[in-house]
């Protein structure tokens, strides 16, 4: 019986508390947003461009005051390039994924042709995850045919490198948080990923939602 009452007393005090945890709960959950974003990145290394392609990404965030939000962001690009080098000249195909913990920090919140908006700057670091390959080639003027005094052109693999790593990675950042619903905001956004192989500048355009 002792262990009966003890539990119908814990069960009156959770109830008899619970107006208030609904309360903390929803005031945590408003400051709460989920992103996710499309664009176009350009990837360049020591020796030239990568390639450009198209990028997708996703991301949660919590505000700790209405100017600073702080979160996590996946990212990825798949990406071709061509690069001509002396005598030859390099194709790469490859895809990168960043994954870092960023922070926003938002510098005023005003009001633009009836819209909300705020600019704001962000940064953060994290890991990117390389999986590249770039074929160096030559091209190479094959004899006429008999058919044709025109001269045919081949391109001749010189080698082959392949590029899997795991690298430290930082990014930085701008762009503008425009409000469109109550619970919706479009960010046209720039940023730049650095790693020691390679950088990477995307632009894109983000859809945020919050409670």
């Amino acid at each position: 019986m002792n262990r009966v009452a003890a539990f119908l007393l814990v069960l009156a005090i959770g109830f008899g508390s619970s107006p208030s945890a609904l309360a903390q709960a929803e005031t945590v959950f408003k400051r709460i947003e989920f992103s996710g974003s499309a664009g176009w990145s350009g990837l360049t290394d020591d020796v030239g461009t990568l390639g450009n392609g198209g990028n997708t990404a996703g991301g949660v965030a919590f505000y700790v005051v209405p100017s600073l939000a702080v979160g996590v962001e996946v990212n990825r690009t798949v990406h071709s390039g061509f690069l001509p080098l002396q005598n030859q000249f390099r194709r790469s195909d490859g895809k990168v994924t960043f994954a870092s913990v960023n922070a926003s920090y938002y510098f005023v919140h005003g009001n633009l042709l009836g819209l909300p908006v705020a600019p704001y700057v962000a940064g953060g670091g994290g890991k990117v995850r390389v999986r590249r390959t770039d074929r160096y080639l030559q091209t190479v003027i094959l004899c006429c045919s008999q058919f044709s005094s025109s001269p045919n052109y081949s391109e001749q693999l010189l080698h082959e490198d392949d590029t899997m790593k795991d690298e430290g990675a930082f990014n930085i950042g701008a762009g503008a948080d425009f409000g469109i619903a109550s619970h919706f905001s479009l960010r046209p956004e720039f940023r730049l990923f650095e790693a020691s192989s390679q950088k990477m500048l995307r632009g894109s355009l983000v859809l945020a939602f919050r409670w």
